[in-house]
């Protein structure tokens, strides 16, 4: 009986990822997505349908009542991956009064496993509409742990429909403490409904540091919702330093649609201050027509070009095809010149697709153009699919182009 069940559930979500067209209403696109306070998913920056098919953007499908059930990445017109969440598809599926589940897809249209690690939420609603639950599952229906070792989260919301309160459940339906170091989180928001801080709480009800190094994060934003501030705080409320950047506050910058185009760093004294991995105060991109990112590059509190610590380059660039697809990514030195990427051990490296549009190709170069074996002995490396697009076969080779590896 478990089989059958497990075979329906996966039907359910085929069926979902692949003929999500049909119940295709109304069409609209926008420059960015995210989970509002309700949880509801969102998009901001409309773009007009012309525009969406020589950019990158996502486009929101809606059905006959005005009720979301698809979110696509586009990559000018054509479905991708989506290079903040890796996933290319998201299905909404509503199979009874109170209850909606999410469904995640990639750009072939199977699905995938979200940033969270999980296949399939399943959102829960009180009989005013506001979330109470969010529930994994894997890809046969059943329970799962997310990356953090929870099944479900449990929320408590405000008069608006915001969670204030969340809660963390495992397997067994028990309370936990999540791998963060989280009992508990609550939130808060400004007039307009951006989450301005976060409280992190253990078992005994006081406030905790979890492993990202703060108990308290508050966040500023500018009159378009773009949080442009973040800082942290410690079990006493007072500034510290996060152990992921080893800073006590950013700064961020945006274009005029809404793009991250530069970041600054600061400590505890308020003084510009290099991060734990680079050492670069100041952090810059350059973007194309499309809004994907072309160059990065990191400076000093000077304003200076700087090396990173830890990866020895000062500007990473990438170059597209007329498909938008990546064909090389480079690193180089604060003089341009090509520059080893330490943690990578090579300067460049090319990709090449098929006909389908799936990566068929990989191959790795030193500062002077010459292959070489990335850190891992693997100068190329070959992809092989079936005519349906799904890959079968993976060779790998040194930079004398000797097969040293092939699976399955």
């Amino acid at each position: 009986m478990r089989r059958y069940r497990v075979i329906i559930v996966m039907v359910v979500a085929l069926l979902a990822l692949t003929c999500a067209d049909i119940f295709e209403t109304d069409v609209q696109y926008y420059r960015q997505i995210y989970f509002n306070g309700g949880f509801q998913l969102t998009g901001k920056y409309p773009v007009e349908s012309r525009q969406a098919k020589k950019i990158s953007c996502y486009k929101f499908f809606y059905d006959g009542e005005g009720r979301l059930f698809r979110v696509d990445f586009s990559r000018k017109g054509r479905l991708d991956s989506d290079p903040v969440f890796q996933i290319a598809r998201i299905i909404v599926y509503y199979p009874s009064e109170g209850c909606q589940e999410l469904y995640f897809g990639n750009k072939h249209g199977y699905a995938a496993k979200n940033w969270d690690n999980v296949y399939r939420w399943r959102i829960c609603y009180d009989e005013q509409g506001f979330p109470v639950s969010r529930t994994n599952y894997n890809l046969g229906g059943e329970l799962m742990e997310d990356k953090y070792g929870v099944v479900c989260y449990l929320w408590d919301t405000d008069s608006a429909g915001r969670r204030v309160r969340s809660r963390r459940m495992n397997l067994q339906n028990e309370r936990i403490v999540d791998k963060k170091g989280i009992y508990e989180i609550c939130w808060q928001y400004d007039i307009h409904g951006n989450p301005t801080e976060m409280r992190c709480y253990g078992e005994d009800g006081n406030l905790v540091v979890i492993t990202d190094g703060f108990a308290v994060a508050k966040v500023k934003y500018d009159d378009d919702g773009k949080p442009v501030e973040s800082s942290y705080y410690d079990e006493n409320e007072e500034l510290t330093e996060d152990k992921l950047f080893g800073i006590a506050f950013n700064r961020v910058f945006y274009d005029e649609c809404g793009y991250w185009i530069e970041s600054r760093y600061y400590g505890v004294d308020g003084q510009l201050k290099g991060t734990l991995q680079d050492g670069a105060c100041i952090y810059k991109c350059k973007r194309n027509s499309c809004g994907d990112i072309i160059e990065t590059s990191m400076y000093d509190a000077d304003g200076n070009l700087k090396a990173s610590d830890s990866l020895g380059y000062a500007i990473c660039r990438d170059k597209y095809d007329n498909r938008e697809r990546l064909v090389e990514r480079s690193y180089h030195d604060v003089d341009g010149n090509y520059k080893i990427n330490k943690e990578c051990g090579f300067a460049y490296y090319t990709c090449r697709y098929n006909w389908q549009g799936n990566l068929v190709k990989q191959e790795f170069y030193d500062a002077d153009g010459i292959l070489t074996n990335n850190h891992q002995g693997v100068a190329i490396i070959e992809f092989y699919y079936s005519l349906f697009g799904e890959k079968q076969k993976v060779k790998r080779f040194d930079e004398n182009r000797e097969l040293i590896s092939e699976y399955p």
